[in-house]
């Protein structure tokens, strides 16, 4: 008979996997366990395994086979009810694992780096709806301006662990969200307002500078004057030391009271869409409008199905179209 050192009863073995009993029996039928050959005959709550066999699975089952749901949700920028219908789907690949005795899914980083590249512009919808630059359950946002009786000027931001903190000016101190509220007695200098989305298509971009006095002084504009649920902000790093600018996503708007420094410096920082300025007020666009297509039903199907096949919109394939008929159209004439 082999030495007890070198053996684990059935019960022991699910122990130390942090199993039930008959998951071991399953792992049994599976292959993954064998037991002893000189016990076989046992029952089954009385087998014996050898322990490098158990040890070994136990390794196996503790390790990392890619990214986990909630890191790849926070790599593709989504949220993970949305992964979680990208994995049903299929259109994501997973494998299952084991993390801490429970079991869950892995998801390879090569296969979210082709997905990214395959679905760019449905993933940079999906990141605008998340919004992750606001707080919704405090009502409290990114760079939102805060004062007190002592404080004239602070900003709300966050550190590496995505906890908010409050960065004071001028002397740029930071200090965490609960000592700016109880010790500095910092407010909201405004009220932020969700509401409700647009109905004009597109976002005009603009991209600033962190840390400019003007562009503080835009985004106070943007929070005082817009509903968040028409604004997106893009922040290309994770924290705010290692950020160097924050691009804007806003939908038509016109911003009352306007000063020209502030217009003129929107305007340079312009990537995509229009901007009218006049004495007092400053009004941005997107480039893209709304046009209406009467067509047949059988056309309509037509587009949504390959729209469909490559996970785009309708309104992106009839965008397509239209550009190969013009560029064809160009072609021709040259």
């Amino acid at each position: 008979m082999e030495d007890r050192n070198d053996y684990y009863t059935t019960k022991e073995v699910a122990a130390l996997l942090n199993k039930a009993v008959p998951t071991i029996y399953k792992y049994v039928r599976e292959g993954k366990l064998t037991p002893l050959p000189d016990h076989k005959w046992r029952m089954q709550s009385t087998r014996l395994f050898p322990k490098d066999q158990v040890e070994e699975l136990k390794e196996k089952q503790g390790k990392k086979f890619g990214l986990t749901t909630s890191e790849a949700a926070d790599y593709l920028g989504i949220t993970r009810s949305t992964l979680f219908r990208f994995i049903k789907e299929e259109k994501i690949p997973s494998v299952k694992g084991t993390l801490r005795g429970r079991e869950v899914s892995y998801i390879n980083e090569e296969d979210l780096q082709r997905y990214v590249k395959e679905n760019f512009d449905y993933l940079e919808q999906e990141r605008i709806k998340k919004r992750t630059f606001y707080d919704k359950k405090q009502n409290i946002a990114f760079y939102q301006r805060f004062s007190s009786p002592e404080i004239e000027e602070a900003r709300l931001i966050w550190d590496e662990k995505g906890e908010w903190q409050f960065l004071l000016l001028p002397s740029r101190k930071v200090v965490s969200y609960n000592e700016g509220i109880y010790k500095y007695d910092l407010c909201p200098y405004y009220s932020l307002t969700y509401g409700k989305n647009l109905t004009s298509p597109g976002f005009a971009k603009v991209t600033l500078p962190l840390n400019h006095p003007l562009t503080m002084q835009f985004i106070d504009l943007v929070y005082q004057q817009c509903d968040l649920s028409n604004v997106y902000i893009d922040l290309n790093e994770a924290f705010p030391h290692e950020m160097s600018e924050m691009s804007l996503l806003l939908k038509n708007t016109i911003f009352d009271n306007t000063n020209e420094t502030i217009s003129q410096y929107v305007k340079m920082h312009l990537v995509e869409g229009s901007i009218q300025i006049n004495s007092e007020s400053m009004r941005i666009e997107s480039d893209e409008v709304i046009f209406t297509l009467h067509m047949s039903k059988m056309l309509k199907d037509q587009i949504k199905r390959s729209a469909e096949e490559q996970r785009i919109s309708m309104q992106e394939i009839a965008n397509q179209i239209l550009m190969e008929h013009f560029d064809l159209l160009k072609r021709r004439e040259n």
